[in-house]
């Protein structure tokens, strides 16, 4: 999928709801995930005033959509390894699933990538930071309570 101005080009995405606008600046496009909830969605949230994008996707086992031209991608890491058939590891993103997804995004214009909803026993912080960072050679980060990560493509 790529990001163009206010429109979504995309192969093999599905957009399942109408672009949801707050202002002229900001646009919401929802796509379908995988997850043991009704209508799970994952989002891009465009800014037409600065031109950037952000990807946002958790709560799922993994989707079909791969995107190019995005600035920002929030994107869930839930756990390391654990038995397949564990409940969880049909309903969330394990670290090696999260790879796969991000060799298969055209990262070019990736400035940094924020993994999110990481498990609280089977995660591993700085493995799988670690593992992204080396892949995709862009700044990542664990998003944690009460942290704000600032996203300019231009700080000053």
């Amino acid at each position: 999928m790529e990001v163009i101005g206010k429109q979504l080009k995309h192969s093999n995405a599905f957009i399942t709801s109408t672009v949801r606008k707050i202002g002229l600046e900001k646009s919401f496009y929802s796509f379908n995930v995988q997850h043991n909830a009704t209508d799970p969605v994952g989002y891009i949230i465009m800014d037409h005033s600065t031109k950037e994008s952000l990807l946002f996707v958790t709560d799922t086992a993994y989707f079909k959509p791969y995107f190019t031209g995005l600035n920002y991608m929030m994107v869930e890491c839930n756990h390391v390894h654990i038995d397949p058939k564990h409940p969880w590891a049909k309903h969330h993103l394990n670290l090696d699933r999260c790879l796969k997804f991000l060799s298969a995004c055209d990262l070019k214009k990736t400035l940094k990538i924020i993994l999110i909803h990481l498990s609280d026993s089977n995660s591993n912080e700085e493995l799988m930071v670690g593992s992204v960072q080396q892949l995709t050679r862009i700044d990542t980060v664990v998003a944690n309570r009460d942290m704000v990560i600032e996203l300019r493509k231009d700080p000053f």
